[in-house]
Parts: structure tokens; sequence; C-alpha cells
């Protein structure tokens, strides 16, 4: 009896590194190259040496408040971007991009306003359908601010502090008022 021939992608392709692989890496080639312990690491962020080897060892990723800290202790800011990486999650209901700040449970939505409608949703009953009929309301709401902001403010910053639209979630434009 003979082996069944395997055909070329017959084998599973292996799965990209996540953000909090990708960080264990580059902290323990950054590590090495500046020859630097953990508890070295550990010390100049105020974290216990065991913290420090489990994110190098690819266990748990650091809270985002950490990121600035480590890429001025290595000198990398691909450091600091992959912590922000690994912390990125998506709202439930809007689809905006959020942080997950601490260790305590994952947040599900980008604000107190998602959360509210995502509850209403629930007591009501909603059906995926009108899920998708909410996004798809919120992406075009989303699109008419973004076209307003910007046929107000053509070069893309909004200089007006006052603006009604600056209301945190709402404008798509940072706001810079004039000096």
């Amino acid at each position: 009896m003979t082996a069944p021939a395997l055909t070329p992608g017959a084998w599973a392709q292996p799965a990209p590194p996540t953000p909090t692989q990708e960080f264990a890496a580059l902290l323990r080639r950054l590590l090495r190259q500046r020859r630097m312990t953990h508890q070295q690491l550990a010390s100049r962020l105020h974290v216990r040496h065991q913290t420090v080897s489990e994110w190098a060892r690819g266990i748990r990723h650091p809270m985002v408040h950490h990121a600035p800290i480590l890429a001025d202790a290595l000198d990398s800011p691909a450091l600091g971007y992959l912590v922000r990486q690994a912390a990125r999650r998506t709202c439930q209901l809007c689809g905006a991009a959020m942080y997950q700040a601490n260790k305590g449970a994952p947040r599900l939505w980008c604000g107190p306003q998602c959360k509210a409608a995502a509850n209403d949703r629930r007591q009501r009953g909603a059906t995926v359908l009108d899920s998708h009929l909410t996004r798809n309301r919120l992406q075009l709401h989303q699109a008419a601010v973004e076209a307003m902001c910007l046929a107000c403010e053509p070069d893309g910053v909004c200089r007006d502090a006052a603006c009604p639209l600056q209301v945190p979630g709402v404008s798509p434009l940072p706001c810079r008022p004039w000096p």
C-alpha cells in the first residue's frame, strides 16, 4: 500500500504571525542587539522581569501605555506600533477602531452610544438584517459628515474649535485651532 500523492498546495499554509508574536520576535532581537536583560528593561518600565519574559515569549503583550516607554527604551518605534496593533479592536456595532487599554474584559463597543444602541437591539430582538441596515446607514452618515467637513476645511484640518462636529467620534478631521 502506497501513501497518497501530495499535490502542491496540499500542505496547509502557516498562519501569519499575530502582532503579539511579531512584537515578541522584535523584542528578543532588540534585547540581544542592545545586550539588555529582561531585568534591566523591567526596571526602566517599572514592571516585573517575569512580565518582560512573558512579552519576549509571546505569551502576552504589553498594555498600550507601555508602548512609548518601550519604544524609547529600545530606540525602536516599531515596538510601539506593534503594541498598539496587538491592542487594536473593532467596535461590534459601528466597526470603528479602538484600543484595549487595560487587562480587563475586552471592550465590545467604541463608546457609550454604541453600547446603548447594542443593548437596545438586544432588548428588542434585532436580527442580523437590522444590523446590516444600521451599519449601511451609519456608513452613509459618516461619509456625509466627512464630505461636509472636507467642504468646510479642504486641507483636512478643522481649525474651528467651536465646531459642533468636533464631538469625539463625529468629525473625521483632527481639530487644530489657529494659534
